[in-house]
């Protein structure tokens, strides 16, 4: 039973290995697929940051243009608000013919103190200032048609609405971007915790490999322990059979010199008879100690032996053990006495009366008498000159 339990143990475990097994390699496979989804996000959100950065360099390229042209046209705003001595025109930079319209002059004019200053004019506004019909400095040619300057202000209204536009993209690609970031961060927190389980799996696979590992070399030394215990437990058998044999030995040999004892004259004196009765008392005593020693000897080597095959370390003895080992000892004892007075009996019963003092001088040291119990007995015996009464039972 002690094999089959620890095989079926050891089949659990290598059942159990193989599972954690199969756990771990699903496990690596879904991790390596969130590695390469992650990286393919990467890779996507690279190539959308690159070109949020085209767009915001084509942003600020076009906000360039528009603060230019603001500030000229802030420059144009001031110039006619401009409130005091009209300056004279003292030549004309650039010539602009605008769509449907005037004719804008970049001119520049020199105050009293020799300050150069330009001014956006129309062009009749140039010939009123310097009053007369030609004007003193050469008028250089038209900077723009009037096609090129309305494709101007087309494209300039075109770019003012395309930077509108990508703001506004701008603003839902920032959105966008930042609960895809969210996502990834939770995304990468999960699978770290994935990892971390992974991890743990891989801890608790090595623990059940080491816990298996041991329960092999431990199956091992059992194996090896349980058929040492068995020759041992052989070799005990055969020194048990040996102590038997020997015991039944040792009781018929007491039996044949019971019998052989010589009889004693009837009117024998008491000191021979307590010689006789102290060396039986002694042989007694003797054997049965050597009995008993033989019986405990063996019953603990027998304890032992089944303690090493159930695999258990020996416990010491509780005191309900050894009350029953005890009580096995008392028993053995019981049956052992039992014996050896049957068989006095049985010699008593069918003995001559001169041998019934030798067998009652056994009976004496089997039942453990007295002094005091024997000389009464002796003097009964003395008193009753009855042969037929002699004997202790009648007979």
């Amino acid at each position: 039973d002690g094999k089959d339990s620890k095989k079926d143990s050891v089949v659990y475990l290598k059942k159990l290995l193989s599972v954690a097994k199969r756990s771990i390699e699903d496990l690596k496979q879904k991790l390596s697929d969130r590695d390469d989804l992650v990286e393919r996000q990467d890779k996507l959100i690279q190539d959308i940051r690159k070109k949020h950065a085209n767009v915001v360099e084509l942003a600020k390229k076009a906000q360039g243009r528009i603060g230019e042209l603001e500030e000229r046209l802030r420059n144009v705003e001031s110039d006619d608000e401009e409130v005091g001595e009209v300056c004279v025109p003292c030549g004309i930079l650039i010539r602009v013919e605008q769509s449907d319209g005037p004719i804008w002059c970049l001119t520049k004019s020199r105050d009293d103190n020799g300050v150069v200053s330009l001014e956006w004019l129309d062009e009749q506004e140039v010939y009123s200032r310097v009053s007369d019909s030609e004007l003193p400095f050469q008028v250089p040619a038209l900077s723009l048609s009037a096609q090129d300057s309305s494709r101007v202000v087309e494209n300039e209204l075109k770019l003012e609405k395309e930077v509108a536009e990508l703001k506004d993209k701008y603003r839902r690609f920032k959105v966008k971007a930042e609960i895809s970031r969210k996502q990834k961060d939770a995304e990468i927190e999960r699978l770290s915790d994935t990892n971390l389980k992974l991890k743990q799996n891989t801890i608790v696979n090595e623990d059940i490999q080491d816990q298996l590992e041991f329960s092999k070399k431990e199956l091992d030394k059992l194996s090896h322990s349980q058929v040492e215990s068995l020759k041992a437990l052989q070799e005990v058998n055969q020194e048990l059979v040996k102590v038997k044999a020997e015991n039944r030995r040792l009781v018929k040999k007491q039996k044949e010199e019971v019998v052989k004892v010589p009889a004693s004259p009837k009117r024998r004196n008491s000191t021979a008879l307590l010689d006789q009765y102290s060396k039986l008392k002694r042989e007694y005593d003797n054997y049965r100690e050597h009995v008993l020693g033989v019986f405990e000897e063996k019953d603990a080597q027998v304890a032992a032996l089944e303690n090493r095959l159930n695999g258990s370390v020996e416990q010491p003895k509780k005191p309900q053990e050894k009350g029953r080992l005890s009580r096995e000892h008392e028993k053995q004892q019981a049956v052992v006495e039992r014996a050896y007075i049957k068989n006095i009996l049985l010699k008593y019963m069918g003995a001559a009366d001169v041998e019934k003092q030798v067998i009652e001088a056994a009976l004496a040291t089997a039942l453990e008498f007295t002094p005091e119990e024997i000389q009464d007995v002796q003097k009964r015996r003395d008193a009753n000159k009855s042969p037929a009464k002699e004997g202790w039972f009648g007979f």
